[in-house]
Order: C-alpha cells, then structure tokens, then sequence
C-alpha cells in the first residue's frame, strides 16, 4: 500500500489517540471523523464557535490533520440556517487552519449543487472556504416522487458527470476543489419524507455482501450501457424478486477516469470498509483490485 498517495474521508468511527499518533504516521492526513451539528444551532453564533471550539480540541488530542463536515439536513434558500452554515465553515476553516497550520477542512455535498433533497446551501462560499468538497456522487434517486419504486442505478456516470457540471460550470467552483466521491454499496430504496422512493432512509449493503450474493445466489451478471454500472437479479430467501444495483471495478474505473479528465483534486470512496478484508483468495482479489485503481 502507497500510504503517501491515500487521504480517506473518515469512517463513522471514534478515533482513538493511539489510532491517531501511530497512523498519522502513515497517511498524508488522518482527519477528524464526518462531523454534524444541530440545524437549530446554526443561526447561533456561539453555538457555532462552541462547536468549533470542541472540534478542534478533538483534532489536537487525537493527533489529527483536520476535520470533514458531512452536514445533509434540509434548509431553505436564503434563510438564516443557510447564512449560518456558511458562517460554520468559514469559522471552522479559521481556528483550525490557526490551531492546526496545514490541516484540511473539507465539506461533504450532494451529487447535484440543485438543491438535492432540500440541501440549498450556499456551496460556492462553502468551497471557497473549505480547503476541499467532498461530491458524494451517490444516492442519485433522491426523492422520487412519481412513479412505482423500482430499482435504478445509485451512481450512474452520465447523472454524475451532469451533478459535477452544476459546481464547475453553474458555480464556477475550481475544479481542483473538487473530490469526486463514489459509493461501494447498494442502497435499497424504500418510502421516505413524503416520496413514495427515497434512498434516504433505505439500507446500506456493502460492496463485499453484493459479492458474496451474486454467487451464493449463482445470479446472472448484467451491464447497464445507459448508466455504465452492473446489476443482478434475486430472490430472496422469502421468495421476492430483487434487483440488486451497486458500483463495481468497471463503473467506478469510468467515474475516476471522469475525475481525471475533469481536472478534480482526486477520488474518493465511502468507504473503504465495505471490501471483504479477509484473508481468503478471493478477499485479498478484491482488495487488490478495488485499491489498484485508487492507487
């Protein structure tokens, strides 16, 4: 492993001190994990500076190099929620990049800068902010409002390449700003906030279990042209049919090459514990190959 060439954004993890000193190390930045913070308290400037103030106090006792804020709750356009979030990032940037001379703060945003699910941010003053954005170019069905719930593919490149043009063309974000984030699960999309098909609320199924399912199942492996991803099909163990869609080596290889031709600061994933880590032939395959295309 090319420890020098890896930044992961965090997983859902509390990070230990030991875990910080020694990996740190290692990793060109270990940052703090995905952060949050009430939408009530946005509006509240010493709610925010409080928020700050004990993030950063995380960072430093866990010998980290940053922080990533992974906000996705609904606020208005031009409301004072929105001026708050901005207000969070800016002041966030500050004391770390004060307390903790070159570390990173990054934001996480949606596939789309339109207002997905609710999400009306101001994301150019948010980039111009943050060292970098995180484009979780995932989770595209969003909110279906119209139609039966069927299946379709979570990241399709072209509805990627389509979210990524609202920063760098509609917003005029540099491109170097940009981390294109990509998913190694499938999400089962289920009635959620009022839509009769949302992946909001559906269940994650890691990369590794949809392996594992397209052979115990002995399913047929399918490629969608209009999207570049793969999918199968299923009965469950209760007898319902099931389409299984999720990113593989080839869809992903088409989403970093998009990266690379668009001049974005890298690629990303969430998240790297959703391979199969075990010590069997066909484990250290997979890890094999997911990584090597990374690194």
């Amino acid at each position: 492993m090319n420890w020098r060439a890896l930044t992961e954004r965090p997983p859902r993890i509390k990070i230990d001190c030991k875990l910080g000193k020694n990996v740190a190390a290692k990793l060109r930045a270990m940052i703090l994990k995905r952060c949050n913070i009430p939408t009530s308290d946005l509006p509240n400037a010493t709610a925010r500076h409080n928020w700050v103030k004990l993030r950063v106090s995380d960072a430093t006792l866990n010998f980290l190099d940053g922080i990533n804020i992974d906000f996705e709750d609904v606020i208005n356009p031009d409301s004072p929620e929105q001026e708050g979030l901005t207000n969070l990032v800016q002041e966030t940037a500050e004391m770390f990049h004060t307390a903790l001379p070159g570390s990173q703060v990054s934001f996480d945003v949606a596939w789309s800068a339109n207002g997905i699910d609710g999400r009306y941010y101001d994301y150019k003053s948010i980039a111009n902010y943050s060292d970098h954005i995180f484009i979780m170019a995932y989770d595209e069905q969003s909110q279906i409002f119209d139609g039966p719930c069927t299946a379709r593919p979570n990241s399709g490149i072209y509805k990627t390449a389509q979210g990524t043009q609202t920063y760098y063309l509609n917003l005029d974000i540099p491109a170097e700003k940009m981390v294109l984030e990509n998913d190694t699960c499938f999400i089962e999309e289920i009635p959620s906030r009022g839509a009769n098909c949302s992946d909001a609320a559906g269940t994650q199924y890691p990369y590794s279990y949809m392996v594992a399912t397209l052979e115990e199942f002995n399913a047929t492996y399918h490629w969608e042209e209009s999207s570049l991803t793969p999918w199968y099909n299923i009965k469950d163990k209760n007898g319902q049919a099931r389409q299984m869609r999720y990113d593989d080596g080839q869809s992903l290889l088409y989403k970093y090459m998009l990266a690379i031709m668009t001049g974005m600061r890298g690629v990303g994933m969430w998240t790297a514990n959703f391979l199969d880590y075990s010590e069997t032939d066909e484990a250290i395959a997979q890890q094999e190959l997911m990584w090597s295309l990374l690194l």
